[in-house]
């Protein structure tokens, strides 16, 4: 048990603590000054780095006007901003424009004939095939005519036959269709246009003479009826506008064609040899490897090696033309052949025959809205051009020569235009189809008895193959898909998987008909169908072959090894094969092969139990770039039809759709269109449109962006101005800071005398020399360019205040800011004496991490502050010690004082009991006690 209560000595009843205390105050007395000089260190640390932050926000302020783009920074004023909104961003320049929004994006929307119910009348057995592609007209833009330098926006003004003029505003058409569409559109006279070809016809139908058919430009200037080919004035009821559209040097290879790409060789080798009249049998091989454009194709014939211009290469009306210049004489015609696994003659048209030395090849373009009938058919084209006889329901009959025919609209022009011997035009009418996929001839005659017939001449095999080929009491044929070619060995798979999208890199294994098994791997060197083809031929060994499909939107696998099972493909981890949608087991074909057809289709089978609900659900499960859905149009019967809307926006979201003859009566109701947007005033000549799939143009000017809202009546002005603004904001900002900076100073320094001491920081150097550096870098004068009209900060607006803040004269800087902008921005940004760098060089001085004056001063206080608390440390364990042997010593001494106690109280019984026993002996009670106290004293006082 201790002997020490509450520091209270229990024997003793000394206060030991107050004891120790007073016997170590000298030491604590010590440590107390140390504590105090420590926390003197410590808040001047916590000033100075809290004047540090503050000077880094300056600097900030600093850094901000340092920086150029600050003082280019862009607002935008729109007069219509319901109309669109234009945005700025990175290399946007002021400047004023004009924008009209003219078309706003759409998707396709179709749907099907009506359903009583959703969930109890069937569809029917069958496949339903969705795909993209395969369109046999498509607008063409008016900035492709003339070679690419397009039509200048204006007007055109028509007088027809018998007088009467209109002016027609084109400054708003983006296609050949739209200025069609506008004249045939244009009241107070009779002219319809039309379209032959690559050249606009007006025909008038008035049936007047009384003065000639004529076109000029109208009155908004330029010459827009020039560009169209149709300027000019006729004694005849047609003028046949000169060819605006057809290839030139400037077309790039991939518009040619009907966009079917062009597959080079591998290994930069050379894709065409042309083979020579002369007696040497001159061969020269032609390598294309870096050709954009027709005219590269042309300067690399004329520039193959060993040519030196035996062979010349040219073009003219639309085709490539080479000329032997050798003289002839040898045993080989001029011709065209393919090597190194290319795929180019056909696709530059140069596939066909020579005429003597000359070689003229096919068109490389269809014309204004058409399609080159090579392309049709999945690519097989018609095989022999010749004639057809036509006969209409009258009877009356004509035969068309179609020998010369290169497009499907020239097929269409010539039986529209059809008369027989007497001149008399039949009544037949030639279309494309509501699909927009192939072609129908109407018998538009009265008569209902007599045949419509439609035949092959001779050789031709135009009728037939183009499926039009009839001899019966009907009143139309019609072709059904054409097929025209989409897909080729040079189509890319980074854009041949599902809806558009790269199929990935992996592996899927072939097992053919004999049940052998092969591995394909499609790296980053398989780019291309042809390369597949080539990769599956090395595989399998030819036993599997990839050919390009008859419907023109793919390819098929064909087994080539005459066993008796199926065709399989199965991917290895990957979904290789499915994205190239031959993932499965094949069927046997009409030639008796295993085979597994891949289309960028999608087809969907429906059974006998599918409803017009559970038909949704297939479609939207299949990802065909569509959703489905049923709508109710309120029908008294049958209101329920299935809605496909494409998931993207734009012409190129359109789809095609085949019902496999479920009889859906599927009909187009909102066609994909592209946004237009217009740009330059009406009549300019740098005024163009753009078009977008959605309503979102980027960089229509670099740096500016404009998203369409709604269409608009006339033109919104659009001006981008220089954002004052925002100078204004980060000047303020400057003040703002650096009058907070002044302020923290001040209390840091200054002498209070409320409370009669001194500032926190009072006589730190290195803040006493930042409270005067300050103020003399606002007030000085920047050595600037000397024409400058701003030299300091007082003129723009700034003035100091007796109390060392600042003041800022909104007014006056903006008006400098919108007068002198220049000079604005060369004060703050110099690099060597403007004021943005000299205040940052300053506070960097001051708040550099390494050697700021301010870094430092903070860091000796804490070192200050550190070496403190290390020496109260040492000295509080001192006292700790000198304190816990006191306590000991204390803790010996009421041990001591508790033992002699114990011993006085062991006497004191002792003496006690002694004298109770000479009294009981005794005689008389007094003379006891006398000698006992006699005693006693004697024994206290003897000498033992």
């Amino acid at each position: 048990m201790s002997l020490l209560s509450t520091g209270v000595g229990l024997v003793s009843g000394l206060n030991y603590t107050a004891l120790v205390a007073a016997l170590t105050a000298p030491e604590q007395s010590q440590i107390n000054t140390l504590q105090t000089q420590d926390q003197t260190f410590k808040t001047k640390a916590t000033a100075v780095s809290g004047l540090n932050v503050q000077l880094l926000s300056l600097t900030t302020s600093a850094t901000s006007l340092g920086t150029a783009s600050n003082f280019n920074s862009l607002t935008v004023q729109n007069s219509d901003p319901g109309q669109l909104t234009v945005s700025t961003s990175t290399g946007a320049t002021t400047g004023n424009y004009q924008f009209q929004s003219l078309r706003l994006a759409a998707a396709q929307q179709t749907i099907s004939q009506g359903f009583a119910n959703t969930n109890q009348q069937l569809v029917g057995a069958g496949t339903i095939t969705l795909s993209t592609g395969g369109q046999l007209s498509t607008p063409t833009p008016l900035n492709v005519l003339n070679g690419g330098t397009g039509v200048q926006p204006g007007s055109i003004r028509i007088t027809d036959r018998s007088g009467q003029s209109a002016s027609i505003d084109l400054s708003n058409a983006y296609t050949v269709d739209d200025a069609v569409t506008a004249i045939n559109s244009a009241s107070g006279i009779s002219v319809q246009a039309s379209i032959e070809g690559g050249h606009l016809v007006l025909t008038d139908t008035s049936g007047q003479s009384t003065s000639n058919l004529s076109v000029t430009d109208g009155t908004l200037g330029g010459h827009t009826a020039e560009d169209l080919g149709i300027n000019g004035s006729v004694a005849t009821s047609k003028i046949t506008g000169s060819t605006v559209y057809q290839a030139t040097g400037a077309f790039t290879l991939t518009s040619l064609n009907d966009g079917n790409q062009i597959r080079l060789a591998s290994g930069n080798q050379p894709e065409l040899r042309i083979q020579l009249t002369d007696p040497g049998a001159t061969t020269l091989d032609v390598d294309l490897n870096g050709a954009t454009t027709l005219n590269d194709v042309v300067n690399d014939i004329n520039n193959a090696t060993n040519n030196s211009g035996k062979l010349t290469a040219s073009i003219a009306n639309g085709r490539i033309v080479l000329t032997d210049n050798t003289g002839g004489g040898g045993p080989n015609a001029l011709s065209v052949a393919e090597i190194n696994g290319s795929t180019v003659s056909h696709q530059l048209g140069l596939d066909t025959t020579a005429s003597g030395n000359t070689l003229t090849g096919n068109s490389l373009v269809a014309g204004i809205d058409s399609v080159l009938l090579r392309n049709l058919r999945g690519g097989q084209g018609i095989t022999q051009l010749g004639q057809i006889s036509l006969t209409d329901r009258n009877g009356i009959s004509a035969i068309v020569d179609l020998s010369g025919a290169q497009s499907l609209n020239d097929v269409l022009t010539a039986i529209n235009g059809a008369t027989d011997v007497f001149n008399t035009k039949l009544h037949l009418n030639a279309t494309l189809d509501s699909a927009g996929t192939g072609i129908i001839v109407k018998d538009t005659s009265s008569a209902t008895s007599g045949n419509l017939v439609i035949a092959d001449v001779g050789g031709s095999t135009i009728a037939a193959q183009l499926g039009i080929a009839v001899n019966a009491n009907q009143k139309s044929v019609g072709s059904g898909s054409l097929s025209l070619q989409s897909v080729n060995l040079a189509t890319s798979l980074s854009t041949y998987g599902p809806n558009g999208t790269a199929v990935p890199n992996g592996q899927f294994r072939i097992t053919d008909s004999t049940g052998q098994q092969s591995i394909v791997t499609v790296s980053n060197n398989v780019k291309t169908v042809g390369d597949l083809q080539q990769a599956i031929a090395t595989a399998t060994s030819n036993a599997v072959t990839l050919q390009l499909n008859a419907t023109g939107d793919g390819f098929q696998l064909v087994d080539q090894a005459a066993g008796a099972g199926q065709l399989t493909v199965a991917d290895l981890g990957g979904t290789t094969a499915a994205k190239l949608h031959i993932l499965g087991t094949g069927t046997t074909g009409g030639d008796g092969k295993s085979q597994i057809n891949s289309r960028l289709g999608t087809t969907i089978t429906t059974t006998a139990t599918d409803t017009l609900a559970s038909l949704v659900t297939k479609i939207n499960a299949a990802n065909a770039g569509v959703t489905a859905s049923i709508i109710n149009d309120g029908s008294t019967f049958s209101p329920n039809r299935l809605l496909l809307t494409s998931t993207q926006t734009g012409a190129a979201g359109n789809f095609t759709i085949s019902d496999g003859g479920l009889g859906l009566g599927f009909s187009t109701q909102t066609a994909g269109q592209d946004a237009l947007l217009k740009v330059g005033s009406s009549a300019s000549a740098s005024t163009f449109i753009r078009s977008s799939s959605t309503n979102q143009f980027n960089s229509v000017f670099t740096g500016l962006d404009v998203d369409l809202n709604a269409v608009g009546t006339s033109a919104a002005q659009v001006s981008v101005v220089t954002d004052t603004s925002k100078i204004t904001g980060l000047i303020s900002a400057l003040v703002s800071s650096y009058n907070s900076t002044i302020t923290q100073l001040g209390t840091n320094l200054n002498y209070n005398t409320s409370t009669k001491k001194q500032g926190t920081l009072g006589g730190d150097g290195a803040v006493l020399q930042l409270s005067n550096v300050l103020p003399s870098l606002v007030t000085n004068t920047i050595s600037g360019p000397a024409d400058s009209s701003i030299q300091s900060l007082t003129a723009l607006g700034i003035s100091l205040n007796q109390d060392g803040t600042l003041t800022l004269d909104s007014a006056a800087l903006s008006q400098q800011i919108s007068d002198n902008p220049s000079d604005v921005s060369s004060f703050f940004l110099d690099s060597t004496n403007g004021f943005a760098a000299k205040l940052k060089n300053t506070l960097n001085s001051y708040t550099d991490t390494a050697n700021g004056l301010l870094t430092q001063d903070a860091k000796g206080y804490t070192d200050s502050a550190t070496s403190i608390e290390q020496r109260i440390s040492s000295l509080q364990d001192q006292l700790l010690s000198r304190q816990e042997a006191l306590f000991t010593k204390f803790i010996h001494l009421e041990t001591l004082l508790s033992n002699l106690r114990s011993q006085q109280t062991a006497l004191a019984s002792i003496l006690g009991t002694s004298t109770n026993s000479s009294g009981n002996s005794s005689s008389g009670s007094s003379s006891s006690s006398s000698g006992g106290a006699t005693a006693i004293g004697a024994a206290g006082t003897g000498t033992t």
